[in-house]
Parts: structure tokens; sequence; C-alpha cells
């Protein structure tokens, strides 16, 4: 049988001795020797903090002669390991891991779990332990980086992205995590530009984990740092609008700027389908004043492909009465009427199928849509669309032939009326 953590450890670059300490533990733990499969297992993982601290720069802040010292006592056999839990423990003059006081805590927790292992002592170690232990290890082990100030993150940034070190799904957390724990206010600008030009100047910044990582930056917690990604994205209109378009909630990030949210859809927004997602979720958040609504919303009809409108998910539906958008689209298409601008009835045809699903047909749209058709020239997509409406919902083009009928108009053979149906 296979262990799930087995399966993990398949990813995870580490040393000769340390695998050698994890297969150990692994067999231990097949025979039911918990105690030795849980000691080995700390031991491993207390190697390769070891491992860090000796491969790591001195943090920036850490007096020269102590972390001679650490180093010096992390190659003795008999010291090493006790210079490892006070490592994790130090916090002046200088955190060595900027990890979370509860991640600490289980840290002391697991390191008294191995004493009652290496010491025989009368508390009970069982599978539970063991496997609950190898959780932590999966949970933790990238937090326990050492802290090199911001030029430390920012390496250890360029070897995550770098494809040929670290694979594409690897998780990020630890790094966003020593972010917010390491780079001070002031320096927040400049460590953004810093990684937004690494990102750029190696064709990155369009990579769905690249993307992922500016989101996940963007909605952290802690107030400062969501600011000053906020103000830095600001000034990079087109990415930021290429990752909203890629995460459309988090355009919430941005309920401050309404400069900023006006900016977007008044002059970045072009012809892409993929762009109703990102203003719909502006409208869903009330991003869009309400004296602005008609304008962006006539705005982004006439620039915008509604193809997402053929299979839209039934919340942006709702969205979108609830906003008033079909009220004002409506008004757009058969009050001017745009309908008979041929590259817009093109654009906004399954918009207009939505519309007559929803709402049906009445007197002032047949009119408008029989004066349209009964041209010679017609914008025959939307009239293609009209046609597959009428085959797929029969009782749809019994009530345009009733509703044109009561206005006295002819029917359109380029709807696809045949002659009996227009002579009835």
């Amino acid at each position: 049988m296979r262990i799930e953590f087995e399966e993990w450890l398949k990813d995870r670059k580490i040393s000769t001795q340390t695998k050698a300490l994890l297969d150990e533990s692994v067999l231990c733990y097949r025979a039911s020797a918990h105690r030795a499969a849980l000691l080995y297992s700390f031991l491993a993982f207390q190697t390769i903090i070891k491992e860090r601290l000796l491969n790591s720069q001195k943090p920036n802040e850490c007096p020269e002669g102590m972390w001679n010292d650490m180093q010096r006592k992390l190659l003795e056999d008999d010291n090493w390991e006790s210079q490892v839990i006070e490592a994790v423990k130090r916090k002046q003059p200088v955190e060595f891991f900027l990890v979370s006081e509860d991640v600490r805590r289980q840290y002391e927790y697991w390191k008294d779990r191995r004493n009652d292992c290496a010491h025989a002592k009368g508390n009970k170690i069982s599978y539970q332990h063991v496997e609950t232990f190898w959780l932590y290890v999966q949970s933790n082990l990238e937090k326990f980086a050492v802290n090199g100030g911001k030029e430390s993150i920012i390496e250890r940034i360029k070897v995550h992205f770098d494809r040929s070190k670290t694979p594409k799904q690897a998780d990020f957390t630890s790094l966003i995590e020593a972010i917010i724990l390491t780079v001070k206010k002031e320096e927040i600008q400049a460590f953004l530009t810093e990684i937004y030009d690494y990102f750029d100047n190696n064709t990155l910044n369009k990579a769905e984990d690249v993307q992922d990582f500016w989101i996940t930056l963007l909605q952290k917690e802690r107030a400062d740092m969501r600011q000053e990604v906020v103000r830095f994205l600001m000034n990079k209109k087109r990415y930021t609008l290429d990752l909203l378009r890629y995460k459309p909630n988090a355009v919430i990030c941005f309920r401050e700027e309404p400069q900023f949210i006006r900016l977007l859809w008044k002059e970045q927004f072009y012809n892409s389908y993929r762009l109703y997602p990102l203003f719909i979720s502006m409208l869903r958040n009330d991003l869009i004043p309400k004296l602005e609504k008609r304008e962006a919303i006539e705005h982004v009809v006439n620039i915008v492909n509604d193809s997402i409108f053929y299979h839209l998910e039934r919340v942006d539906v709702l969205t979108l009465q609830e906003s008033g958008f079909f009220d004002i689209f409506y008004d757009i298409a058969f009050g001017i009427p745009k309908i008979r601008d041929f590259d817009w009835a093109r654009e906004n045809r399954n918009i207009i199928e939505l519309y007559i699903k929803l709402y049906g047909l009445n007197h002032d749209m047949v009119r408008v849509l029989n004066s349209t058709f009964n041209n010679k020239f017609t914008p025959w997509k939307l009239g293609d669309t009209i046609k597959e409406l009428f085959e797929e919902r029969y009782r749809v083009k019994e009530e345009y032939i009733r509703l044109s009928e009561e206005n006295g108009d002819e029917l359109p053979k380029k709807l696809g009326f045949e002659k009996e149906e227009i002579d009835s």
C-alpha cells in the first residue's frame, strides 16, 4: 500500500541523508513501530532545517559572530539538534525563521513528542501521531525558510518560478507569507517593481501560476501590503486588466478606487468576451456608481463581444437583472435602435436572444425587428440567431407572428418565415 506521505516526498528536493531518515520512518510505520517512525521523521525534519541554516546567507540583522558560532555548532554531532531547536525559537536580536506563533508552538509540541520516543517516556505514541506529524511537515516545511530579508525573498521567488528548478504546480504559500512577514512598508513598491520586472523580462507575467501569485498577494489580510499592491497595480493598467480578466472577483480589492474602476471600463476594455465576467463582477459589487451605470453599459455593449451570453451562469444573469442591465440594454437595442447597426447586432445577438428568453416579445420589439429585416441589407448573424430561437421555441415564433399581425407588419422572409405564414 502506497502512503500519501511517500507520494508527497517524490516532488521534494531533499538530501540523501534526509531521504534515508524518511525512508526509515516509513519502514517503521509499516511495521507498526510508531515511536521509531516519529523519531526518524522528526530527525529528518530537523536535518532539513539544519541544512537550510548551513546553506543560507546571514540575515541582515544578525551579528556576524552569532551566525558563525551557530553554523559551527550545527556541524558538531553532539550539538546540532539543540542548535536547530534554539534557532527555531530565537526572536532576538533576529528571527531566523519568519513563522507564525502557532507554527512555532506546534514545533515545540512535536519536539516534546520526539523526546517521548527517544527517552521511552510514558506517553503513548500511535500511528495517529506519526500521520499528524507528517501532515505538519507537509503544511509547514516551506515556511521554514531562513530570513534573509527582502533580497533573500526575491531570490526565492526567482528559484520558485524558474521552470528548470521548480515544477509549475509547486505551492507558493510560504513565499507569500514570507513577503507579508518580512518586507517593510517603505520597501514594498521597490520590491514589487523588482519582481514584476523579473517576471516581465522572463515572459512569465501571463503564466497562470504567476497571475495566481499576484492575485494572492493582492488579497492578503495585511492592510498596508494590500494597499501598496493596489497602488502598484493601478500603474500597470493593461496588466491589471489581464489579472482581473483571469480572476474577475478580485476587482473588489479596488473598491476604494472609483476613478480606477471607471478608467478600466472606459479606456481599457476591448473586444473580448472574457471581459464580460469582469464587468458583471463590477456590477455585482456595486463598483459602478448609479449615475455612471447607463454610460458604462452603453460603452461595454458597443465594444465587447457577447459570446459568453450563449452559456451565461444563472448567478450572472441574476446580477444583470438586479443591476438594471437588461432595461438599459433594451433601450439601446430597440429604442435607438442599435440592432439596425450591422456590426453592433452581430456582437450583441446573444444578449438579444437571452433577453427574449427572459422577458419575451412586445409590439415595439417586433416592429423594430420587422423593419430591420425587411430591408435589403440586414444583420444576418442576428437573423440566424433569431431563426434558431424560433426553431428551439416555437411558442416564441407564434407570439412573434401574433404581434406582427396586431402591428399590421409584414413578416420578414429573412427571419425564415414562409410565404404562407406571411400571407396568412
